[in-house]
């Protein structure tokens, strides 16, 4: 029934045992196929759906010391190498959770493990193309972004009478929630509910809930479908943005844990933990999020320098703290050295990676000399900081190098946490000299001038808002605003903390009037806050706070 189907599509085999290459191939041309190509790794796989187009990619998982198959998938898609149209089957004999949950998350369209029969692979594929092939105008537009008409194909498959109604629901009222149509999703979804309780329309209508702002109602949902299938791991996903709209950030932080405590390896998730953790002040969870982070940038397409910068730039802060509170810890020298190595190892491989990039260079020197002076090393931290200056000095040297100013910024930054004050300031002239007219640049400088705080204030005053934050959330809201107020007189201009602390006042406006003095320091931290452009992440908050405390102030709750 199916081998004309079969002989139409071109096939790829990724694999690095010739004898399961051989296998497959032989079942896939008894089945019809006749165009079917090999690679015996994920660098090769890529290489060959650059050259042309393949309807079936067959990837093997774990391919040794090279690209596994999830990284390939996500490759692919990052590419747009692998259409809707396409079919992608990740093949595997390992069975570990985490490899599953890991490969099932990117969605292939079939999993498969090892040894396959004719008859499972027959009976699998048929499946796969006869669906395919039924919904290729759909899958047609969704590539062509053209969602308006895929949404309409739908409809049109469901009024004659499809047997992929699932798939044309599922789909359709996808589409609906990816083009913003909330009401015509919700229809699909609450349908579907009424006859029977599938978690992936409850989970869609608490995503639809959650994006309409109702985060406390949707986070009960996505509760409610957890405690039936704990292993869903999306769900512990938008639970956590449920939480994070909430500006519930220790909870949506214990949600992400959930998440990747089932799913270990989600390169995404792993940093959106590290840089939750760096938000709440919990270096420790930070560490090691981005340690995990680290480890799954290797040979992904995701790689990012701002990920092994990062998880440097925690290790110092660690570092530091251990230095300042435990000085007398036995075991401080070995734990200081060995945060210093798994530091290096990963600036090493920013610079050999962005070799390319003189910011990225300078930034990595950069943060080698903060790690270095945070354990005691000060030559290295001298050696390390000669080295971030030659690279500035080299870029700027040439008429047709530059260097974005905002890499400069960080590099003061840096200064400044190392007790360089007098080579901070220096630099933030230069830089102020050559961004005369920008006044972007000139703002952030006249915020460091201001604020030139030491790596050991800050943790200080990160300590104090984490503190805060605890506090904050066990709604003892006169503590949590004494903590803030403490982080605040160490460094004024940090955003965060300040919209923290307007969150906390507002609360305790609405249990009793706020004193004068706090109705004032309120006021202080908004006028800080007032240069906030609003394509920053933070802008809403912003504007919602001082909306909200603007009303309790001007509404006679202050005394």
């Amino acid at each position: 029934m199916f081998f004309r189907a079969y002989e139409r599509k071109k096939f790829l085999i990724v694999d690095d045992f010739d004898s399961f290459v051989i296998s497959l191939k032989q079942m896939l041309r008894s089945m019809g196929a006749s165009d079917v190509h090999s690679a015996r790794n994920g660098d090769e796989a890529v290489e060959a759906c650059l050259s042309r187009h393949h309807d079936v990619v067959f990837c093997d998982y774990n391919m040794g010391d090279r690209k596994n198959g999830q990284q390939v998938l996500e490759e692919l898609r990052h590419r747009k190498l692998l259409r809707h149209t396409d079919i992608f089957c990740m093949i595997s004999a390992e069975a570990s959770s985490d490899m599953v949950f890991g490969a099932l998350e990117y969605s292939p369209d079939a999993y498969i493990t090892k040894p396959i029969t004719r008859a499972l692979l027959a009976n699998r594929m048929d499946k796969l193309i006869e669906l395919k092939d039924s919904v290729l105008d759909i899958n047609k537009a969704i590539d062509l972004e053209d969602y308006s008409k895929a949404i309409s194909l739908c409809a049109k498959h469901l009024r004659i009478g499809s047997k992929f109604k699932v798939w044309l629901y599922k789909t359709q009222a996808h589409l609906f929630y990816m083009v913003g149509d909330y009401q015509h999703a919700k229809k699909i979804y609450a349908d579907i509910l009424k006859s029977r309780d599938i978690d992936w329309a409850r989970l869609g209508m608490a995503r639809v809930m959650l994006a309409e702002g109702s985060a406390a109602e949707a986070e009960a949902e996505f509760e409610f479908l957890l405690q039936k299938n704990p292993q869903l791991v999306e769900a512990y996903d938008l639970k956590a943005e449920a939480h994070r709209q909430q500006k519930q950030y220790k909870l949506a932080q214990q949600s992400l844990l959930a998440a990747t405590t089932i799913s270990p390896m989600a390169l995404t998730r792993q940093r959106k933990l590290a840089e939750l953790s760096v938000d709440i002040g919990d270096l420790d969870q930070a560490m090691s999020a981005y340690k995990q982070a680290v480890k799954l940038s290797d040979k992904s397409c995701l790689e990012s320098s701002d990920t092994y910068l990062q998880y440097a730039q925690v290790i110092a802060d660690v570092t530091s703290r251990k230095v300042t509170e435990t000085p007398d810890d036995p075991n401080l020298q070995r734990d200081t050295e060995l945060m210093l190595k798994e530091a290096s190892q990963a600036l090493d491989r920013t610079r050999r990676r962005f070799a390319s990039d003189p910011g990225v260079v300078m930034r990595a020197h950069m943060a080698e000399a903060r790690n270095c002076q945070a354990a005691g090393k000060e030559h290295r931290a001298a050696d390390a900081l000669d080295k971030a200056q030659a690279v500035v000095e080299k870029a700027t040297a040439n008429p047709e190098g530059t260097l974005d100013p905002m890499v400069l910024l960080d590099m003061a930054q840096s200064l400044f946490d190392i007790g360089k004050k007098e080579e901070g300031d220096a630099l933030l002239k230069r830089l102020a000299e050559d961004n005369a007219n920008n006044p972007t640049i000139l703002r952030k400088i006249n915020e460091l001038i201001e604020e030139p705080v030491s790596m050991k204030e800050k943790l200080i005053a990160r300590e104090r808002n984490k503190s805060g934050i605890q506090a904050y959330e066990q709604n003892r809201f006169a503590e949590a605003i004494a903590y803030f107020e403490e982080a605040i007189a160490i460094t004024p201009l940090q955003v965060g903390l300040n919209l923290n602390f307007i969150q906390a006042l507002v609360k305790m406006a609405a249990d009793k009037p706020l004193d004068q003095r706090l109705v004032e320091a309120g006021r202080q931290s908004l006028r800080s806050l007032e240069r906030i452009e609003a394509s920053d992440k933070q802008y809403k908050r912003f504007t919602h706070l001082q909306e909200r405390f603007n009303k309790v102030t001007a509404s006679g709750a202050s005394a």
